[in-house]
């Protein structure tokens, strides 16, 4: 697997890339691009793609009052959450949206843009090293009893656990739900630490030679039962939300490990906390709940082995560097007629 900022041309099911040239010059007779940066955006950055891309006019519009102001004869629109209904209505020459993160459910929220000839692309790919991670980060802290250690060290007790409580991963199988770019660099670690890697996915994608077995959403029951260890990498759609409920959750081996990195609301939480006073579950890792914030009162904060991350299994300096060469690439394609880099299927949401 390459490192953050190495990317190989990518290929989404389901989505049939197209390509818009704009007309538009500037006073050289070169084409030139409205792009509407929304939000905050470091002005340092700003320059920079501004020195990169000259015959891009960069407008920041820090806030929704600017987006609707700028948007109407804008080409492009680059930002988090930056489309509503109110947007859409008057961006009238609008031809593509790239929002930053690697999910795209905002587009449900905004169902209109389906039927529109606006491209949609995302920074899919730019997580994936760091999310991988700490997928595994949280995988160890809870099979080498980290958090004990932790606090032992506080309280300055040299105080080994039992023997027992200690688990190895070599050997154990990892079961990876959904095997995107994540959910691939997931595997990818797995089997690094000789791991049985097994898969399943809504589809029947592409996946590395060292994944034992696979199966489809119809085959989830089964592709529970087999797994040690459950990372969660699927996106949420209407269709995995809920996916692990707690019936599904009972069907996972006893003393198994489910980590959660991709969006709250896919496992049933509500249930989670029973599994795990119960022993039927060794720990859970979560980087992502639904809602979010997690409540103060949620029964999840003081669940045994259990670790929670405020969604940021993303964050790393290698990832902020990797989302802007995934805008760049998708940029460049842009300008120049071509396929984007990094296309959403917008009736899939992914």
């Amino acid at each position: 697997m390459g490192g953050a900022g190495q990317y190989q041309p990518l290929v989404r099911r389901g989505t049939e890339a197209t390509s818009t040239r704009v007309a538009r010059t500037n006073k050289g007779g070169r084409q030139q691009v409205k792009l509407v940066i929304a939000g905050g955006y470091p002005e340092q950055q700003l320059k920079a793609l501004r020195a990169e891309f000259p015959t891009v006019n960069f407008v920041h519009a820090p806030t929704p009052a600017d987006v609707l102001r700028e948007v109407p004869d804008a080409d492009a629109l680059y930002g988090w959450g930056a489309v509503n209904h109110e947007v859409l209505a008057v961006a009238k020459k609008l031809k593509w949206v790239h929002g930053p993160a690697a999910g795209a459910e905002w587009i449900r929220s905004v169902p209109e843009i389906i039927d529109m000839p606006i491209q949609v692309t995302n920074g899919r790919g730019a997580f994936a090293a760091t999310i991988a991670e700490s997928a595994f980060g949280m995988l160890l802290y809870l099979t080498r009893n980290l958090g004990i250690y932790a606090e032992n060290q506080k309280k300055h007790a040299w105080a080994p656990a039992q023997r027992a409580a200690h688990v190895g991963l070599s050997g154990l199988t990892l079961g990876v739900l959904g095997l995107g770019k994540i959910g691939t660099a997931i595997a990818d670690r797995g089997q690094a630490f000789q791991m049985e890697v097994i898969g399943c996915d809504a589809h029947d994608v592409a996946r590395p030679s060292y994944v034992k077995r696979f199966w489809l959403l119809d085959g989830l029951n089964e592709f529970l039962k087999s797994s040690d260890v459950v990372m969660v990498t699927v996106p949420i759609t209407p269709e995995s939300r809920g996916m692990i409920s707690a019936t599904r959750l009972a069907l996972m081996k006893k003393c198994s490990y489910l980590i959660v990195v991709s969006r709250g609301g896919i496992v049933d939480e509500a249930a989670l906390p029973g599994f795990l006073h119960s022993g039927h579950l060794a720990g859970c890792g979560l980087d992502a709940t639904d809602p979010e914030p997690l409540p103060a009162d949620s029964p999840l904060w003081d669940a045994p082995h259990t670790i929670i991350t405020p969604h940021t299994s993303g964050w790393s300096t290698q990832t902020s560097a990797a989302v802007v060469e995934v805008f760049k690439e998708n940029l460049r394609r842009f300008i120049a007629g071509q396929p984007l880099f990094t296309p959403v299927n917008k009736k899939l949401g992914y």
